[in-house]
């Protein structure tokens, strides 16, 4: 986040202590933290009663916040007084120093619908750079993967959470589409709870995690033991003659058999399977098993960027990583 003090925070000597915790943010990289001016007299002087090492963090935050800026601005911007109320509706939202330093302090949080599973997935469809960032900001503390625990938990922690959420969180999650465009739902009742809500998300275009599988890395897992060759093998040779859009709204995990409660209820595929010829449908009736997602972990090494961007998914992907990236700096 971009942040702004106002140079007035310096003119009294009892803010030391939340300014240096902000300028240490700034030092760390943070944030991108910044003076409204630098040549400003009461920041003068409070520069020249501190040390010189404390001079000299400053200087490089200062100077660092201004290159970042040039080169990738943050999404967001916090402004910084010495004292009043805070006012949290705008982009540039207006904050008191001793508000400012415990809302610049907390970690980004990242939801997802599996903390382990989904956190691979989200790392494979970084460029090696985008996840050593994440990776790195993860172990500073200053990010975290959550484990939301499915499309209703989501919408109940959205549901409850405070104003300020919207520059601390963002979700991704399924869209459990039973065909294209159509969202189950429950995701599509998050995603208004989201809205509603200013908070920041990606949902999957295609049904699940596992529908970004490439092809070529699924061949590999079948193939890769005799165990897997017997009961794969069929459901893997009838489900790469799919057109797209049925691989990508397919149930990887339990097959044509684990939609039928949903079928029963009242849902539908919108015909998305008709003219299967019996054989097809039927090798593809039980799906290749709870544990394909693991193809995802550990990231980058079977799914990778150059596979996703082969199998046509890299696009959507890599801009929700940018999208979150942009979020988090």
């Amino acid at each position: 986040m971009r942040v702004v003090i106002d140079a007035h925070c310096f003119a009294d000597a009892a803010n030391t202590l939340p300014l240096i915790t902000l300028l240490y943010h700034g030092a760390t990289g943070r944030h991108r933290v910044m003076v409204d001016d630098e040549q400003a007299p009461d920041l003068v002087r409070w520069l020249d009663s501190q040390s010189q090492q404390v001079r000299d963090e400053c200087a490089l935050a200062f100077a660092a916040a201004a290159l970042m800026e040039v080169e990738e601005p943050a999404r967001y911007e916090a402004r910084v007084i010495p004292r009043g109320a805070p006012n949290w509706q705008t982009q540039s939202v207006l904050l008191p120093l001793a508000i400012a330093v415990t809302f610049l302090s907390q970690q980004f949080r990242i939801y997802l619908e599996d903390r382990v599973t989904d956190r691979a997935f989200l790392l494979c469809a970084c460029t090696p750079q985008q996840r050593q960032f994440l990776e790195q900001a993860e172990r500073a503390g200053h990010l975290t993967f959550d484990h939301g625990g499915g499309l209703g938990s989501m919408k109940r922690l959205v549901d409850g959470l405070p104003v300020d959420a919207r520059f601390h969180y963002w979700l991704v999650f399924d869209s459990d589409a039973l065909q294209p465009a159509t969202p189950s739902n429950q995701a599509a009742s998050l995603v208004n709870s989201c809205i509603a809500a200013s908070i920041p998300y990606h949902m999957l275009s295609r049904r699940f995690i596992e529908s970004y599988i490439p092809r070529r890395v699924l061949h590999g897992w079948v193939y890769g033991s005799r165990r897997r060759r017997r009961f794969a093998l069929d459901c893997y040779n009838a489900f790469v003659g799919l057109a797209d859009a049925q691989r990508w709204h397919y149930n990887m995990k339990h097959g044509m058999s684990g939609d039928a409660d949903r079928v029963t209820a009242g849902d539908t595929n919108g015909g998305l399977y008709d003219g299967l010829q019996p054989a097809i449908a039927n090798s593809l009736n039980d799906g290749f098993g709870r544990d394909i997602g693991d193809l995802f972990n550990p990231p980058g090494t079977q799914v990778t960027d150059t596979e996703l961007l082969r199998d046509g998914s890299w696009v959507e992907l890599n801009h929700a990583v940018e999208t979150v990236i942009a979020l988090i700096r």
